[in-house]
């Protein structure tokens, strides 16, 4: 469960930075196209396909790394263990002692009494606690600015807001 609600919280985050991006392009072509109004419809494709351009990139990025991060176990159970410090580092203990490389040193028992002690934990390790909102709530604070920086433009002029708008798109 920390497993997919990372994925989640990331992915939403990836989308709610990509939408900034967009967004932030949107206003620096209609910045570029109000001060040097531009003539040509080529130079407003051009900012309008590097706006997104950039937000798609940023989106495939974003969610690829978002993608690894999750599926990285070592990564989730040291999370785990960094949220929860009653459980001494054993999830961290069982991935690491799990590796390949590691199997033939340690002894079956011991193992699997690690691996116990881990998972009498499990009913204590709440997954809201291990993986908060915070960056996304963050995405989504920008987000709203940005949002509001635009909403001012049109109220400030909206004739003008209206049709760089247009152009944009």
């Amino acid at each position: 469960s920390v497993r997919g609600r990372t994925l989640w919280v990331n992915i939403v985050t990836a989308v709610v930075v990509a939408l900034g991006v967009l967004l932030l392009g949107l206003g620096l072509a209609m910045l570029v196209d109000w001060l040097a109004t531009l003539y040509d419809s080529s130079w407003r494709l051009v900012l309008t396909g590097a706006a997104l351009a950039a937000a798609g990139a940023t989106l495939v990025v974003l969610v690829m790394v978002a993608r690894g991060q999750s599926s990285r176990i070592d990564c989730v159970a040291a999370q785990v263990d960094r949220e929860v410090p009653q459980l001494e580092e054993r999830w961290t203990t069982v991935t690491e002692l799990s590796k390949a490389g590691h199997a033939n040193n340690i002894h079956p028992a011991m193992f699997r009494q690690v691996a116990s002690e881990a998972n009498r934990w499990n009913p204590k390790v709440v997954v809201q606690q291990v993986v908060p909102l915070d960056r996304m709530i963050r995405a989504l604070v920008c987000l709203a600015l940005l949002t509001a920086v635009l909403g001012i433009s049109v109220l400030l002029n909206s004739h003008r807001t209206k049709v760089l708008l247009k152009r944009f798109w």
